[in-house]
């Protein structure tokens, strides 16, 4: 059942690849009513945040039901953003997945280790020909993964109290930041919030390696993301159930994120 789903998400993807004209409404509509019935379904609700206020609130599972169906919305739309680059996306996820294994096998936690392994499997065949511009992903790949692995980091948690919940969100911080300060930025600059543009973090690294005649730029730059995202979340699995040590590095993410992305934005674009 739950292939069926993975195939219904994937399909809404492969709408926006194919008809250019499917209008983005019309794909967050979809999208919910998929994240909705999936959550509903298979009992997938985020209920503990160790902040005991919000605890009592997540505790009606309607509350839950909405607020885990945006996490995942906001996480499947922001990969997509994020997609820009070769490398960026498959090698995050399978960095997450990687690291899920790793700390399942090494601490005995529950986890479902064989479906992981044959996500980690597919995704290090589709980053070898995504390194040789072979294959991408498009909207499909993207939101089938990225649906994959929330869904895995979910249940990961709430099979394993004693991992903090500050562990999923630095797992997937990424995406999920990538989306909400797109958003941001569109509404600040008056531009509508669901048309695509090239003025993500990678679109400007990528635009800072081209006008430096650096070779293969895309690889390069999914490369770079990847190795920084690499050290986070190595430095994360170190302190999975210190709160306020996962706190730290995700806030020094996106503070360093927005450091980087100004930066480059005044160098590049705005001259």
């Amino acid at each position: 059942l739950e292939n069926l789903f993975y195939i219904f998400i994937f399909c809404t993807g492969l709408f926006a690849d194919v008809y250019k004209k499917f209008f983005p409404l019309f794909r967050i509509f979809f999208q919910i009513l998929i994240v909705f019935f999936f959550i509903k379904l298979f009992n997938l609700m985020i209920k503990d945040v160790r902040i005991d206020f919000i605890n009592s609130i997540l505790s009606k599972e309607s509350i839950s039901l909405i607020f885990t169906a945006f996490c995942i919305i906001v996480l499947i739309n922001g990969s997509n953003f994020i997609d820009g680059v070769n490398l960026s996306t498959i090698s995050y996820y399978l960095l997450v997945l990687l690291i899920i294994l790793i700390l399942s096998e090494n601490n005995y936690f529950i986890a479902d280790l064989y479906f992981i392994k044959i996500q980690i499997f597919l995704l290090f065949i589709l980053i070898f020909f995504n390194f040789r511009n072979y294959v991408y992903l498009g909207d499909g790949g993207v939101y089938l993964v990225s649906f994959i692995t929330s869904a895995v980091v979910i249940n990961f948690i709430n099979n394993n109290t004693i991992i903090s919940p500050y562990f999923a969100v630095l797992l997937l911080w990424y995406p999920c930041f990538e989306n909400l300060f797109s958003i941001i930025r569109r509404l600040f600059t008056n531009k509508n919030t669901y048309h695509a543009d090239n003025y993500h973090l990678h679109h400007l690294i990528y635009l800072f390696f081209l006008r430096k005649n650096i070779l293969y730029p895309s690889n390069i730059t999914g490369l770079l993301i990847f190795s920084f995202n690499f050290i986070i979340l190595t430095l994360g699995y170190k302190f999975y159930n210190e709160t306020k040590y996962l706190l730290l590095l995700i806030v020094f993410s996106v503070i360093l994120y927005c450091c980087c992305y100004f930066y480059l934005r005044r160098l590049l674009v705005n001259k």
